[in-house]
């Protein structure tokens, strides 16, 4: 399930692998959201261990190499959000990768068995085609216990509040989000302007609406944690709301200067000022995360939830996308002229 902290935990491990010498020779670190092809997976590899040269054998033979110097030597693999590779039925998500690159991986990953190297793999989908003969499932669910209270009280701290275990309101809120980070950091700030009744009240109709008998357990799931982003939502500012559907076409970073250009170019009465806002109030709630100045990356769950609502179930806002669609053609049409002219120049 997206938000529940795959990508932290894998992270956190090789961080601790590297500190306690455990890493090896190295750790090859792969975003299945950007990566199109099997060959670009081996290419990524292979040049830093045998030289550009060897990027120029074939398919066969790269996989070759990677498994021989893999087996031999000591390296960590990690490859994240694996549920891109191949969709996940009844969801927005689509396979990344055609079904012959991914017979690839899976080859390549059953002649690394026995070897010196490991492979990470986070999805949110469990992956069954891989075969039990080539990965252990470790199931990775809510926090529990004490853990789910210390983060509710790590989160109430910052607001000035209490995470009193004793209060009733708060303790069936908490069973509500049953320890899922993600939704836990983007409704518990809210009790700062509103009481534990009220979100439980609207959280609970919100889920009877969107429940089915009639979809899978992993689907079902999906659909708690779109009700809870929509709460997001609802608490945008209303001359905010807008930008949610230009971030519907971006996949995984987006950049503030082009928010900002394409705003202005589809008519759009943000500014810098409203724009930083809206960045704001996204980090806040962990869907954005700031990687550099203006740089951002998205949650894959806010992508998610952005394409379900605005590309597959809202036909009110036809007009808005057309003219965000429009705007972004224009802004990536001037870059392109405008590194065209920059290789001719040069």
């Amino acid at each position: 399930m997206a938000g529940v902290g795959k990508t932290t935990l894998a992270r956190g491990l090789v961080e601790w692998l590297a500190a306690t010498e455990g890493l090896g020779e190295g750790c090859f670190w792969f975003t299945f959201n950007d990566i199109r092809s099997s060959e670009y997976v081996f290419n990524q590899m292979v040049e830093p261990l045998f030289g550009a040269h060897a990027m120029a054998a074939d398919l066969a033979q790269k996989q070759a190499l990677l498994v021989e110097a893999f087996k031999k030597r000591r390296f960590i693999l990690v490859w994240d959000n694996f549920e891109s590779a191949t969709g996940i039925p009844g969801t927005p998500l689509e396979a990344r990768l055609p079904e012959l690159d991914r017979q690839w991986l899976w080859a390549f990953l059953g002649k690394l068995r026995g070897g010196a190297s490991k492979v990470i793999i986070t999805s949110r989908s469990p992956e069954a085609w891989l075969g039990s003969d080539r990965c252990f499932p470790l199931s990775l669910g809510g926090l529990q216990g004490e853990e789910r209270w210390e983060y509710c009280a790590t989160i109430l701290r910052d607001l000035g509040l209490d995470a009193d275990q004793q209060d009733a309101e708060l303790k069936t809120l908490m069973e509500l989000l049953d320890g899922h980070p993600l939704a836990m950091r983007v409704l518990l700030p809210r009790l700062e302007k509103v009481s534990a009744y009220t979100l439980i009240s609207k959280l609970r109709g919100q889920l009877n609406e969107s429940n089915s008998a009639n979809c899978s357990i992993q689907v079902q799931l999906q659909g708690r944690l779109f009700t809870v982003l929509d709460f997001v939502v609802d608490s945008l500012p209303l001359e905010l709301k807008p930008l949610l559907i230009f971030l519907v076409y971006y996949d995984r970073f987006l950049h503030l200067l082009a928010l900002e250009m394409i705003a202005k170019q589809a008519g759009c009465q943000c500014g810098r000022v409203e724009i930083e806002k809206f960045l704001y109030i996204l980090v806040g709630a962990g869907l954005l995360r700031l990687l550099d100045e203006g740089m951002y990356e998205m949650h894959s769950a806010l992508k998610d939830f952005l394409r379900f609502r605005f590309l597959e179930n809202d036909t009110n806002n036809a007009s808005s996308k057309g003219t965000w669609q429009h705007s972004l053609t224009e802004l990536m049409e001037l870059l392109a002229n405008k590194l065209t002219r920059k290789e001719i120049i040069s």
